[in-house]
């Protein structure tokens, strides 16, 4: 599944390519998909809503934020959901009856991305610094990594606990190569869809290295359907291109 922005669309696709709009609405931008047991969760903006699609098709409102933008959901192990929001850097905690609180604040002011560990540790990416931050279950964070990126927009865990990283921000210095986890030295915004950005793959030892490179903004990381063992696929803004990225230290592709 996928979202688009105005006018805003959830579609699916299909194993051939065929494309079905899911639900659309003209006056909200939809950020982010989430399929559950329960149904699917919409992320959207500008007026922090989550919608709730039926398997008839009907939407209605999960929740309504105190943000603006709701960039991207994250299902829990107890089948509660996070959200993460933007222009004030919250996580939202949504029980399974819509009930939602704050979970994490960041001095960052979007949070982009999320995804799980197998541990129930947090993931988070950032706007601003471009960090990735492991969360815990009191909302006590850490960085795990500081990317040389001002935005990480997309995150995905694999099996073997490796955490995958895609910036969309261009990069803001020259920092780059094997290195273990930092402190988060401020940069300032240059999002500019010509900028290379980066996929970063951190290791559970700590040690991090990219992996992939590509012109334009890396909006989304998933696994191959098939499961091909030591790729995932990266969705850019280079011309809609989605690449295969082998999971193993790169300069570059």
């Amino acid at each position: 599944m996928g979202a688009t922005g105005l006018p805003g669309k959830v579609v699916a696709v299909a194993e051939d390519g065929e494309v079905t709009t899911l639900w659309e609405h003209e006056e909200q931008q939809e950020f982010c998909v989430l399929a559950t047991e329960g149904g699917t969760y919409v992320g959207t903006g500008p007026e922090g809503v989550v919608y709730r699609i039926g398997d008839d098709g009907a939407a209605e409102v999960a929740a309504k934020l105190e943000c603006q933008d709701v960039w991207d959901l994250v299902e829990r192990g107890d089948g509660s959901m996070l959200a993460a929001t933007g222009p004030d850097g919250q996580i939202y905690a949504l029980s399974k009856d819509g009930e939602a609180e704050v979970f994490f604040e960041s001095s960052e002011p979007h949070v982009l991305a999320l995804a799980m560990a197998a541990d129930g540790t947090v993931i988070a990416g950032t706007d601003g610094a471009g960090l990735v931050l492991a969360i815990d279950g009191n909302g006590e964070a850490r960085v795990l990594y500081d990317t040389k990126e001002d935005e990480v927009h997309a995150l995905w865990v694999d099996g073997e606990g490796r955490i995958f990283a895609a910036t969309a921000g261009g990069a803001a210095d020259s920092r780059g190569g094997t290195s273990r986890a930092s402190g988060g030295d401020s940069k300032s915004s240059s999002s500019r869809d010509g900028e290379k950005n980066s996929v970063y793959c951190l290791e559970p030892n700590g040690v991090t290295h990219r992996v992939a490179e590509a012109k334009g903004m890396i909006y989304g990381l998933a696994a191959f359907p098939q499961g091909r063992p030591g790729e995932l696929l990266a969705a850019t803004g280079d011309g809609a291109k989605v690449y295969a990225v082998a999971c193993a230290e790169s300069d570059g592709y």
